[in-house]
């Protein structure tokens, strides 16, 4: 009760998932459209063929089982493809967030230093122009300038201040492919990187999809019929000797005579039968089931048995 309960968990975890990536947008207030019809009914068939498909096999029901394997590949390729790339867009649109916010940043830092240029040249003209004649109306202006020019360095620096730092594109995807270089897969970064942004959403989305169909499969499968099992033998029946053919008797007195005749039976199981003329599978049958009677014993030194009466 207990495991199939997890497995449903897991199922519904993983569906959830799964329909939060395909209807996002649809949660954040956007309408319905055909796209959200589609996904919905392709993610329906993929787990509905995929919970169906072994079953129908085993019941031999191949042309069913057949199109439902066509149903569940193609369902599947639908719903890894359209997940995949919105998460891609998702990757897409943070990538270039952060692109932009570096650009502005850029620029804005860009102005400062232009700014704080203008402002080392009025400084130089004002203390040329005051050095001359302090209470002149040159001097004066140069002040003023210099003074705007100051406030508006200020300002842009506060502006700086506000915007978000310098950050790399998929920074995480980098350290990853670090990492991995760094464990001997690969040796280009940027390459190792723009594989992890390019397989990564998608590798998500499938593990999401047939962790969905695996685990609710576990969880909503129809038990297998009882097999009823045969009764246990009675104490006095388990631990009577089991009867031995009269033929096999027959077989194991003649043996009992040669050993009377010769004073000891020994060789090999063709030299054994061919001392009494039977088949070498009729005495080699008989031997074993008069040593598991207990009516014999049989010693080999890997070629030849030596067998010894008991009664």
């Amino acid at each position: 009760m207990l495991y199939r309960l997890g497995a449903g968990c897991l199922g519904a975890f993983f569906a959830l998932i799964t329909i939060y990536v395909l209807f996002r947008d649809v949660i954040g207030g956007a309408p319905v459209g055909i796209d959200h019809a589609l996904s919905a009914a392709a993610l329906l068939a993929a787990l509905g063929s995929g919970h169906y498909l072994a079953p129908e096999w085993r019941k031999r029901h191949y042309l069913k089982a057949v199109g439902l394997a066509l149903l569940f590949l193609g369902a599947t390729a639908y719903v890894v493809v359209t997940s995949g790339a919105r998460n891609s867009e998702s990757l897409t649109a943070k990538a270039d967030d952060i692109a932009e916010a570096n650009r502005r940043r850029a620029a804005l830092e860009q102005e400062i230093t232009e700014a704080k240029a203008l402002v080392r040249h009025a400084r130089e003209n004002r203390d040329k122009d005051c050095r001359a004649n302090p209470d002149s109306t040159k001097c004066a202006g140069s002040k003023s300038v210099v003074t705007m020019g100051d406030s508006h360095v200020s300002l842009l620096e506060g502006k700086l201040k506000g915007l978000k730092p310098h950050t790399q594109e998929h920074s995480g995807y980098r350290h990853a492919a670090k990492v991995l270089i760094a464990l001997g897969f690969g040796s280009d970064e940027q390459r190792t990187t723009d594989r992890l942004v390019l397989v990564l959403p998608y590798l998500v989305v499938v593990i999401c999809e047939i962790g969905t169909i695996m685990f609710l499969g576990i969880a909503f499968a129809a038990d297998p019929p009882a097999i009823p099992r045969a009764p246990a033998p009675s104490p006095a029946r388990a631990a009577a000797p089991r009867r031995t053919s009269q033929a096999r008797k027959g077989v194991i007195e003649e043996l009992r005579a040669h050993a009377d005749a010769h004073g000891r039976l020994t060789g090999t199981q063709r030299e054994l039968a061919a001392a009494i003329k039977r088949p070498v599978a009729s005495v080699n049958r008989a031997l074993q089931d008069a040593a598991e009677d207990r009516r014999v014993s049989l010693s080999t030194d890997g070629r030849k048995t030596e067998v010894r009466f008991l009664n």
